[in-house]
């Protein structure tokens, strides 16, 4: 299971690399409630749908992947260890 920390930094991440208006058709994709703020959609949107098991950490780190790959920064993830079920990144932005 992700602890908050890590849910925060991956929402960071995608802060940084893509628009808010991809991320909610992310979360409008996987069936989830999508509007508000970019705290909002952390807050109210994203961590309890991560908490309460409607989508897996690792779907969100995909997806984060998949928009850094297209988006205007180079921001690298590097996992540096797994341990009690989550990945923790260092991340490096250029």
């Amino acid at each position: 299971m992700s602890n908050e920390n890590d849910i925060k930094l991956i929402v960071s991440l995608l802060e940084q690399t893509t628009t808010l208006s991809i991320v909610q058709k992310f979360l409008k994709k996987n069936q989830l409630a999508y509007s508000g703020t970019w705290e909002e959609v952390y807050s109210k949107r994203i961590l309890p749908a991560v908490l309460d098991g409607k989508i897996q950490t690792k779907t969100l780190v995909d997806f984060l992947s998949e928009v850094e790959e297209f988006g205007n920064h180079h921001v690298f993830c590097i996992k540096l260890m797994i341990s009690r079920n989550y990945i923790g990144y260092l991340t490096r932005k250029l």
